[in-house]
């Protein structure tokens, strides 16, 4: 009566050598709160416990920084005006420190390829910052939201898809951008009377896509 179709597959369980932990860590924190000016990297961070894990994580990976705390006017988001903000923190990467992390990570708006290479276990380490510098929703692992851009989140859920996660990119009720995490493994589509499968009659090509180890992964 139903087929079903997998949401995702299985990663490699086999590390990717040549990256640690806490530099993935890092590159997650510049995905989502950091800039990229012509020397140095920096990372912003406003709510208190996270700017404490920032400099606990810089300073444990041995990588050189500065800060300095500001207090910003309220921004307007999605056309609305907030009325306080918290006081931010901007950590200056300096070039010496920031070269290694520049090579790694190029562009923050493009992942780079060699992160499809990564196990399921470092996606997972890349993705906790990731979902802390823009994630909401429950505090687990199975279902929960992250806003940004459609572009980086259309990488991301393709580096979520291969490793495991199940997820989907739409625009949010705020008219940006977001990428849900659900923790469904199946995708069912019933054939049965008024169901979403349908028969009719058709005239003309019908193409068939194939790949060359038989798996094929498609987004609508």
């Amino acid at each position: 009566g139903s087929y079903w179709f997998p949401k995702f597959a299985i990663g490699s369980q086999v590390d990717m050598p040549g990256v640690t932990d806490d530099e993935l860590r890092i590159l997650g924190w510049l995905v989502t709160d950091g800039s990229y000016p012509k020397y140095g990297l920096f990372i912003h961070q406003s709510k208190p416990h996270r700017v404490a894990e920032i400099r606990e994580l810089l300073t444990r990976a041995g990588v050189a920084f500065n800060e300095k705390g500001r207090i910003r006017p309220p921004p307007v988001i999605c056309g609305k005006q907030v009325i306080a903000c918290l006081p931010e923190y901007c950590f200056r990467i300096p070039a010496s420190s920031s070269a290694r992390l520049r090579e790694l990570m190029p562009d923050k708006k493009h992942l780079p390829d060699w992160m499809w290479r990564l196990s399921q276990r470092q996606v997972a380490v890349f993705m906790e910052t990731v979902r802390a510098g823009n994630g909401t929703g429950a505090n687990d692992d199975k279902h929960w939201e992250l806003h940004g851009r459609e572009a980086i989140l259309g990488q991301i859920q393709s580096l979520l898809v291969v490793n495991g996660i199940s997820s989907r990119v739409r625009i949010s009720c705020r008219g940006d951008y977001s990428l849900s995490v659900r923790s469904s493994s199946r995708c069912y589509i019933n054939d049965m009377e008024n169901g979403s499968v349908k028969t009719e009659l058709y005239r003309g090509i019908i193409w068939c896509g194939t790949v060359e180890n038989g798996t094929l992964i498609t987004r609508r």
